[in-house]
């Protein structure tokens, strides 16, 4: 039955005047790669840079759902050239010959390098690279950057596209018969308003940045399409899956590093699993990883990507339903802090979800209806009173009526 809210209403009035039990999503593949040997090539982002000791880099995600061999030839700042000349070292020939599945990330280091140089000349004493574009944006220089940048990306960019068929070219030679992908280029200097704000930076500001990014994302872009020229060569896209949300996925917000995080890697990993057929599998990992992020970040993602990743979850996040301030009590408290949420919410003091992260907003969405309100925090404090001070023994379910809400 669903219990009433009306008598619990005047109590929240007078007060105003995590976890998460989502269940994995099978992992539907058949049988094709496993045991297959992979070979991992190219920069740093394929070599697994900047990584923690236990965090699982996207070669160790591929290794565990093929259940076959993977061997990491990739080297932090290569280039394309420095690939072309890694397939010119006869010590390779084996493992390119042998490999059933060759994953590449090469390219960004072709534009990064003479971008950063770019930058340095550029830069202030003690400026990182990212308050060099935020300084830029703010004095309005985006567009007089963006011209001088252009001139020095020209060559570099043309002539990695120009490398792409002699890579191509060079491993079909070596071995004909491998599964080759090519993994395109996410940009990763996208931040969201809300790190702008946080930055005492405004509107316009943000729109000159913008104007930094779509160039970025546009000379990518011409990488990206000569990837897929590429005859009998796949492209697992990276890049539209990062696109929109690189921030959530790589640690320029964090670290200001352009490197993917371990949730950007679970993600370069799906991607390509999605292209292979492979034993079902699914991954304890990536439901943390997802709980971690902000809920307002959760809910840009790309649609696609989202349903990627929680296709391979694996297990459920452990918390308490209704537990807002995750003391693992349901008290009045915890319906207060929801109702704080909700009005700072209407009265655009953040934005949505900001601040409360993925697992701990399905905590405090109790009628599953996918959004923070009044109702989530009346039902929290229904709850309470039913079970705390009436002394009765109801579930989350019978209060709220939703028969896919915890039985407890």
């Amino acid at each position: 039955m669903k219990y009433p809210i009306k008598r619990c209403f005047a109590l929240l009035a007078a007060m105003a005047a995590g976890s998460l039990t989502a269940a994995a999503l099978p992992a539907e593949t058949a049988s094709a790669a496993e045991q297959s040997s992979l070979l991992i090539m190219g920069d740093s982002i394929a070599s697994g840079y900047g990584l923690k000791n236990d965090e699982m880099s996207y070669a160790d995600y591929l290794r565990e759902f093929t259940g076959g061999t993977v061997t990491n030839l990739a080297v932090p700042g290569y280039t394309t050239f420095d690939l072309i000349s890694q397939l010119d070292d006869a010590k390779n020939a084996e493992a390119i010959k042998s490999a059933d599945i060759i994953c590449i990330s090469i390219g960004a280091n072709d534009l990064l390098k003479p971008t950063r140089d770019y930058f340095n000349d550029m830069r202030e004493e003690g400026e990182t690279a990212m308050q060099l574009l935020q300084r830029l944006a703010s004095e309005h220089k985006a567009e007089k950057f963006i011209s001088g940048l252009t001139g020095v990306l020209r060559e570099p960019r043309n002539q990695a596209v120009d490398n792409y068929p002699v890579i191509a070219e060079k491993l079909r030679k070596l071995n004909p018969n491998a599964r080759i992908m090519m993994q395109t280029i996410y940009n990763p200097y996208e931040l969201p308003l809300r790190y702008f704000y946080a930055n005492h930076h405004d509107d316009s500001d943000y729109q000159d940045y913008t104007l930094f990014t779509k160039y970025v994302a546009g000379n990518l872009a011409q990488l990206n399409k000569a990837m897929g020229k590429l005859e009998s060569f796949e492209v697992a896209d990276v890049s539209a899956a990062f696109a929109g949300d690189g921030w959530v996925f790589c640690k320029i917000l964090s670290e200001q590093d352009v490197h993917p995080n371990a949730l950007g890697h679970a993600l370069i990993g799906a991607v390509i699993m999605d292209k292979l057929s492979g034993v079902k599998k699914t991954f304890p990992t990536i439901l943390p990883l997802l709980g971690q992020i902000d809920y307002s970040d959760y809910l840009r993602m790309n649609s696609k990507s989202r349903t990627s990743l929680m296709n391979y979850t694996e297990g459920q996040l452990t918390g308490k339903f209704g537990d807002a301030n995750s003391d693992n009590q349901i008290l009045i408290d915890d319906a207060q802090a929801v109702l704080n949420l909700y009005t700072d919410q209407m009265a655009f003091k953040s934005i949505y979800g900001e601040g409360v992260t993925y697992a701990g907003f399905s905590q405090i969405d109790v009628n599953l209806d996918n959004s923070v309100s009044v109702e989530d925090a009346q039902f929290i404090l229904t709850y309470y009173v039913e079970n705390h001070i009436s002394g009765g023994s109801v579930t989350w379910a019978d209060i709220t009526g939703n028969p896919k809400a915890p039985k407890e």
